[in-house]
């Protein structure tokens, strides 16, 4: 028996090992499959929910070190896919919130403090629980002061400029930025006080103009201006006023505005009377009588000739015509506001119109009386701004003239100005002074010429022909011996027009003599011609450019002046003169009479064809 029992011992035993070892085994299986899985989702559900935690307490960047180092540390579970797309959302989330910081921090160093309020405003509302957003709440306050104080800056200029409804709108701006600004009460009150500083004024205006009281009409508007310059409703209404009200006996009203003085740029013409007329010999006699001012040299005594009381007064200098104005309770008018009054608010080239015939306007071989060319008027009704006799006029402010130069504008009876000393006289050439400021004009009847805005230096004229070479004379102003120096040369084609002479010094008793050279600056190319015509043309060359001189043009004139002298006695005297005029110097007249060429003279000079008239200011 006892034997029995030893042998089932063994037996026992390894039952005894199998079931424990099977007790192991399942309970390594139940560690391995079932304790530690729930074990580590239980850790990674407490490290999802605090990074969740985080995230939900404002603190992003953390929970997405969180989520981070939960992927990294058990790759390829259930709660890492799940830390990956998180992780993938806060980056996106926090880039986006640094982003939007970093434009606000830029608008606010640009000082765009109510852009940058804006960007910190939206940073908090989007992106509350990044760290950027943190940093834009601490920012909230102080740019909310600044830029409601830049908002006051800006109703503040709005004032002071005058532009009363967009203070009104910058106010109700700054109230929905900061409703509880202390200095929002005060500004809308200057706002409105502003405002009826303007509107009664235009309201006094507008009733006046309906009782016909136009005086009062144009002060109430003017004090509306003076609160808001340039408003059109009282800018309209004064300018309806003006309009109304008798402008001073003989003269025009200039109104007020923007005309379009060059292609694409208009120019502010503030308004104006201007006379209807140049003053005459007449009025200008009144003035010597009552000042006891040396009288024109063209008077020949204290009062002009009856003959002459009604022609534009001439031989007077630019300080005459200034003390005149000023004795008569007027200035001459500047030199813009004479050009704004002839060519018209729509800009014409001419006071008439865009056209020219030479037949608008006084071009005749003397002046005829003031405001005899009807055809020659402004669209205000000013008479012979663009003939009769050139005007003097004041300088505008910062206009470049040499010193002691004063401007001239419109073109005149003898009707050649245009920059050079160019005489086309039917019986005689003129003799022109040796000294350039002395050669713009000639007092005497039949002797006539031009003014001329840049001073001719050289002149030459084809005087012949001399086997193939041309003989010509050149005239030369030299400054340094202040008179003009004129000789004749032969001239061969392919050479210069220049010559040099031997002149004696002025004044010098021991017979001194320089050496001068007459340089024009041009080459002779050829003469073209034949036998039978003699020349026709010489044709040169001036810095490379050439060009054609026609040589016929003295027996054209002459030819044009025997026909026209065989003309009816009906034909008025001065019909060769015109037709002659506007022959040779259709394009030189044309560009005289616009009324925008500029043109100036010394102030002290005296011409036989410049006149002038006064203007008033419409205060």
């Amino acid at each position: 028996m006892s034997e029995s029992a030893s042998e089932g011992s063994p037996a026992r035993w390894w039952a005894w090992r199998i079931i424990a070892a099977s007790a192991g085994a399942l309970f390594v299986a139940l560690a391995v499959f079932v304790w530690y899985p729930h074990w580590r989702d239980a850790r990674l559900q407490r490290t999802l929910t605090e990074a969740d935690n985080l995230f939900q307490t404002g603190r992003a960047e953390a929970a997405l070190s969180h989520y981070e180092r939960l992927q990294q540390d058990h790759p390829g579970v259930w709660a890492s896919d799940r830390a990956l797309e998180e992780s993938r959302k806060l980056r996106r989330y926090i880039a986006q919130a640094a982003d939007l910081k970093a434009q606000a921090d830029e608008a606010y160093k640009a000082t765009r403090f109510e852009a940058a309020l804006t960007l910190y405003r939206r940073l908090v509302e989007e992106y509350p629980r990044s760290a950027k957003a943190r940093l834009a709440r601490a920012e909230l306050d102080g740019c909310l002061a600044r830029a409601s104080e830049q908002a006051r800056d800006a109703v503040r200029a709005a004032i002071a400029e005058r532009r009363f409804d967009h203070a009104a709108d910058l106010c109700e701006k700054l109230g929905r930025l900061n409703p509880a600004f202390a200095e929002l009460p005060a500004l809308r009150q200057a706002v409105e006080t502003e405002r009826r500083r303007y509107a009664e004024p235009l309201a006094r205006g507008a009733e006046a103009e309906r009782d016909g009281r136009w005086m009062d009409a144009r002060r109430a508007y003017e004090q509306a201006l003076a609160v808001v310059p340039g408003d059109p409703a009282a800018t309209q209404g004064r300018l309806r006023a003006l309009q109304r009200i008798p402008p001073p006996p003989g003269m025009r009203l200039i109104p007020p505005g923007d005309w379009p003085a060059q292609p694409g740029r208009a120019q502010h013409c503030p308004g104006l009377y201007l006379d209807e007329r140049e003053v005459t010999n007449a009025d200008y006699a009144r003035f010597t009588a009552a000042t006891g001012r040396r009288p024109p040299p063209t008077w020949h005594g204290p009062q002009p000739p009856a003959a002459l009381a009604d022609l534009p007064v001439v031989c007077v200098s630019w300080e005459d015509a200034a003390a005149y104005a000023a004795w008569a309770g007027k200035r001459l008018p500047a030199a813009s506001e004479w050009e704004r009054a002839a060519r018209g608010p729509e800009g014409r080239r001419y006071p008439w119109g865009d056209t020219f015939t030479a037949r608008e306007a006084v071009f005749a071989r003397r002046p005829a009386p003031a405001g005899s060319a009807p055809a020659d008027r402004s669209p205000e009704g000013c008479l012979d701004l663009g003939g009769n006799v050139s005007e003097w006029v004041a300088p505008d402010d910062g206009a470049p003239l040499p010193t002691g130069w004063k401007p001239l504008r419109g073109a005149s009876w003898a009707g050649l100005e245009q920059g050079r000393t160019e005489h086309i006289v039917p019986w005689r050439r003129a003799v022109i002074s040796s000294d350039p400021q002395r050669t713009v004009m000639t007092g005497l009847p039949d002797l006539w010429g031009i003014e001329a805005r840049a001073l001719v230096d050289v002149e030459f004229f084809f005087r012949g022909l001399a086997g193939e070479s041309a003989i010509m004379e050149i005239r030369r102003w030299v400054p340094d011996l202040r008179r003009a120096v004129t000789t004749t040369a032969l001239i061969a084609p392919g050479g210069d027009i220049a010559v040099e002479r031997t002149v004696p010094l002025e004044n010098a008793a021991d017979g001194r003599t320089t050496r001068v050279r007459l340089e024009t600056g041009r080459r002779l190319l050829r003469i073209e011609g034949d036998e039978q015509t003699g020349p026709r043309a010489l044709c040169a060359e001036a810095d490379g450019t050439p060009f054609t001189l026609p040589l016929n043009r003295r027996a054209e004139s002459e030819g044009l002046l025997r026909a026209a002298e065989g003309v009816a006695d009906a034909t008025p005297p001065d019909a060769a003169f015109e037709a002659l005029t506007r022959i040779l110097s259709a394009a030189p007249l044309a560009d005289a009479a616009r009324a925008a060429t500029p043109r100036a003279a010394p102030g002290v000079a005296r011409f036989i064809n410049v006149g002038f008239r006064c203007a008033r200011g419409l205060d």
